[in-house]
């Protein structure tokens, strides 16, 4: 079973996954990501972005995509390097929205993404997905 370490409850961490060094950290970031799409808050979500993915994920994009949005249920299931100091997090989670505003046409949907995070400024910020990466989902 998961176990809760956030500070704020929203993020649990898979069984060996919290012993690894940048689960801290990386849960603690989760917290922000998760929080910010919750209360519907792009400038609480654009200081979690690297600059590329400012450029890729605008107010606009973010206002459209994530309007309808709750997440809950947010799991760190794995941690890996990745090339230049980044790390990739694992993460499995269920979003409710306007069945419109999701490729599963559902209010529940449950997902598993890879966040590739970068540390700049003393901080994580999220960088853009591996090539041909795509999320996977399925209605609850």
């Amino acid at each position: 079973d998961a176990l809760p370490i956030s500070a704020r409850g929203l993020v649990a961490v898979a069984p060996g996954v919290s012993r690894q060094a940048p689960a801290p950290r990386v849960v603690a970031y989760l917290d922000d990501y998760f929080t910010a799409i919750n209360r519907h808050s792009y400038r609480r979500f654009a200081v979690l972005l690297g600059a590329q993915m400012r450029r890729t994920l605008p107010a606009q994009a973010f206002d459209a995509g994530y309007r309808t949005t709750t997440d809950s249920a947010a799991r760190l299931t794995g941690l890996s390097p990745v090339a230049g100091g980044k790390v990739q997090a694992d993460v499995a989670f269920t979003s409710h929205q306007a069945p419109g505003a999701t490729p599963s046409h559902s209010r529940c949907t449950r997902w598993r993404i890879v966040l590739v995070l970068a540390r700049q400024h003393g901080k994580l910020v999220l960088e853009p997905p591996p090539p041909g990466y795509h999320p996977s989902y399925q209605a609850c």
